[in-house]
C-alpha cells in the first residue's frame, strides 16, 4: 500500500507543478508589461521539475516493489 500511496502524492505534486505553470503563462498573458524574461525563466524551472516528477513517477511505477 505504501508504493500506492506514494505514487498518489507524486501525482499530485506533478499536477500542482503543471498548475503553476499554467498560472505564470497567464501572468504573462494578462500582463504583458511586466518583465516577461523573469517569467520565462520561472515557467522553464517548472517545466523542467515536472518532467523531472514524471520520470520519477515512471521510475517509482516500474522498479520499487511493494
Amino acid at each position: 500500500m505504501y508504493k500506492q500511496d506514494f505514487l498518489r502524492f507524486l501525482r499530485m505534486s506533478h499536477s500542482s507543478c503543471d498548475e503553476t505553470s499554467n498560472h505564470i503563462k497567464k501572468i504573462m498573458r494578462v500582463y504583458p508589461d511586466l518583465e516577461t524574461a523573469r517569467f520565462d525563466e520561472l515557467n522553464e524551472k517548472y517545466i523542467s521539475l515536472s518532467v523531472q516528477i514524471h520520470n520519477f513517477i515512471e521510475y517509482v511505477k516500474n522498479n520499487w516493489r511493494t
